[in-house]
């Protein structure tokens, strides 16, 4: 089986040849660095939460994910996390889901289709808003038999960094 040489390149220099600059090569090891920067927060973080925490959790204003690093961070925009589609609020950060969830799901590793993923981000409307009529998302059967609106998000939106072995 042959091995794809450009995919074992960083994807800045892939489809480069021997014309990469010292420029380029400065450029990657600046970016390589903040990786191991990134990463090494990243596991400062879960290591003081230890090893049974699998989400984190925060309304604050400007909670932000921590993510693994920072060439596969999943970015943030207006086409990746757009405004809600109900009310038109922007969507903000609520909770981040760790991979070290995996652990605690009892996947198994040895399957082609086992979960894995760096870390999941999940982005609500920064209004909480409802749906606005009964039998669309968010709306519960009460005690009663009637339907109720839950107060439950009506869309999230979900970035997900890719596991670093992939």
């Amino acid at each position: 089986m042959a091995i794809d040489a450009d995919k074992a390149l960083p994807p800045e220099l892939r489809g480069k040849g021997a014309d990469v600059s010292e420029s380029d090569l400065k450029d990657l090891e600046k970016m390589q660095d903040k990786n191991v920067v990134q990463l090494s927060r990243f596991h400062l973080r879960l290591r003081r939460s230890g090893p049974t925490q699998v989400v984190r959790y925060s309304r604050d204003a400007g909670a932000a994910p921590l993510w693994p690093s920072v060439t596969h961070a999943p970015e943030h925009t207006a086409r990746t996390v757009p405004p809600c589609p109900r009310c038109g609020a922007p969507r903000t950060f609520e909770f981040q889901i760790l991979p070290q969830i995996i652990n605690h799901l009892k996947v198994d590793s040895e399957l082609h289709s086992a979960a894995d993923f760096g870390s999941a981000a999940v982005y609500t409307c920064s209004k909480s808003c409802a749906p606005p009529d009964p039998g669309e998302d968010g709306c519960v059967v009460g005690l009663d038999g009637d339907l109720e609106v839950s107060g439950a998000y009506a869309e999230e939106v979900v970035l997900v960094h890719p596991p670093l072995n992939a």
